[in-house]
C-alpha cells in the first residue's frame, strides 16, 4: 500500500453527514466510505437501514471510526474521521 496517499474528502463527507442526519429523519443510514487507492472519503446515505450500495472494487470499504468501552461508535469529527482515514492508509508522511 502506498504511504504517500493522503485522505480528502472527510470536510465534506462529514458536512452531508450531519445534513443528512438533520434533514433525513430518525430511520437515515450514512455510512463513511474510504477509498484505500487513492485516499477519496464520502458519505452514503440512505433513507433507511434496508438500502445501501455494493461496490465492485476491493479498495472501496466502510470507514472504521473509533469506538468507546462498550461498542459504541464515538461521534464523528473532522479529526477522527482524518485520523481514523490516515490508521487504514497506513498513513505516517
Amino acid at each position: 500500500m502506498n504511504t504517500q496517499i493522503k485522505p480528502h474528502g472527510y470536510k465534506k463527507a462529514l458536512s452531508e453527514l450531519k445534513q443528512w442526519y438533520q434533514n433525513a429523519g430518525p430511520f437515515a443510514k450514512v455510512t463513511l466510505m474510504i477509498d484505500l487507492e487513492d485516499g477519496a472519503i464520502w458519505a452514503d446515505c440512505f433513507l433507511d437501514q434496508n438500502n445501501w450500495k455494493e461496490y465492485q472494487y476491493n479498495s472501496i470499504v466502510p470507514l472504521q471510526l473509533p469506538r468507546e468501552e462498550f461498542g459504541d461508535m464515538v461521534a464523528p469529527t473532522m479529526r477522527n474521521i482524518k485520523e481514523s482515514a490516515e490508521k487504514m492508509l497506513g498513513k505516517t508522511y
